[in-house]
């Protein structure tokens, strides 16, 4: 039986729920010392903190959070730390600096760079604390990435061939949009709709927040993970940028990219018959935990969560900072 999802939630109700058993290897990292630890690093930094967000699946099962810290050089990017944790074997532990654009209240992660993503087993609950320290430690120089970034997009301007091709590989090939973004999306693209007054409309930081705006929709199980595909779609396909080795690089593999091209028609036509994607199994090699492979789940009971069914697509608009 589907279940609907909690837009938000609050941290004492994510504290509350106990720890599953699943047996095992399974190692469960529980909700309250990821947002114990998250709260006291960024507070022993000297990092104020400006707000909080939190949300869950109904049963907390699958839960997110957001801490937005007044902080930053540029005005209009403001620094968070974003997690994401699951107790049902659905995702993986994750976690990351990034920046909450406040004009247009979407979210920018450094795609491969300043994420951290883990298999709960052996020493995973220590491992996600510890990478929580070290993701807030270097959050200056994370942030400050982020910032280049903006200002390298802001100086590009896209064609229309580049925008399909980008919107239909990130809706088909890495999968970071659903058909209902990607239909979105498309609709805000053909009204030329300016995110920004001062720029055009096909250029890169507006397109890329066009986007953004429709990743508030992703479900907590994939948002973190769609938004640093976006990212990374961006920076190393579109602009062809390196991933700069910061500290310590993500444990994720970054697919080869074909030289096909992708119509955005297409792809929408193609969504709207009900036809989904043909991808390759996933393979995995000792040490390497690729961005997408989901854990194995465990058998549904009556509270477990299901998603993308017809009276639920765990959709929902992600609430403003």
């Amino acid at each position: 039986m589907s279940r609907k999802i909690a837009a938000s939630t609050s941290k004492e109700y994510l504290k509350s729920i106990g720890l599953p058993n699943h047996g095992g290897r399974y190692t469960p990292i529980s909700h309250e010392s990821i947002i114990n630890t998250t709260l006291s690093e960024i507070q022993a930094k000297g990092l104020s903190i400006k707000a909080e967000l939190y949300r869950s699946t109904i049963t907390g099962n699958i839960a997110n959070g957001i801490v937005l810290m007044d902080h930053g050089s540029d005005l209009d990017l403001k620094m968070v730390l974003a997690w994401g944790n699951s107790y049902d074997k659905s995702k993986r532990f994750s976690c990351g600096i990034g920046v909450y654009v406040m004009s247009t209240k979407t979210f920018m992660f450094a795609g491969h760079m300043s994420n951290y993503m883990r298999k709960h087993t052996g020493k995973a609950d220590q491992e996600a604390i510890d990478r929580i320290k070290s993701q807030i430690n270097g959050a200056d120089v994370y942030y400050d990435v982020l910032v280049d970034a903006k200002n390298k997009l802001k100086d590009v301007v896209l064609t229309e061939r580049q925008i399909a091709e980008a919107i239909g590989r990130l809706f088909i090939e890495k999968q970071a949009l659903t058909k209902e973004q990607v239909g979105g999306i498309y609709d805000m693209l053909k009204t030329k709709t300016k995110m920004f007054e001062d720029l055009d409309y096909k250029n890169a930081w507006n397109v890329y927040n066009i986007i953004a705006k429709y990743l508030r929709e992703a479900h907590p199980k994939v948002w973190f993970e769609a938004q640093c595909d976006v990212h990374h779609y961006f920076m190393s396909d579109l602009l062809a940028e390196p991933t700069p080795a910061v500290v310590e690089p993500a444990e994720s593999d970054v697919p080869e990219v074909p030289t096909n091209q992708l119509n955005l028609l297409d792809a929408i036509a193609e969504a709207e018959k009900g036809e989904e994607p043909a991808t390759e199994p996933a393979t995995e090699e000792v040490n390497e935990i690729p961005l997408k492979e989901q854990e194995e789940p465990t058998v549904p009971s009556d509270d477990f969560v299901t998603f993308g069914t017809e009276s639920d697509d765990g959709r929902f608009d992600l609430p403003d900072l």
